[in-house]
């Protein structure tokens, strides 16, 4: 699955924090390449664990 900044949509849990705490913003400008790194790492230990489940 292919990541990047301009497919992504903010998630909702960050832009409810992002309405709570609006001063947040201002200290991280890299929530959506942060976002992306989870992401990624999502997709990285289910391939491990599907790859793992079949042997």
């Amino acid at each position: 699955m292919k990541f990047n900044r301009q497919n992504l949509k903010i998630p909702q849990y960050l832009e409810k924090i992002i309405k709570l705490f609006p001063h947040i913003s201002s200290g991280r400008k890299n929530y959506k390449d942060q976002h992306i790194r989870i992401l990624k790492n999502i997709d990285i230990v289910k391939k491990f664990i599907k790859k793992n489940k079949n042997n």
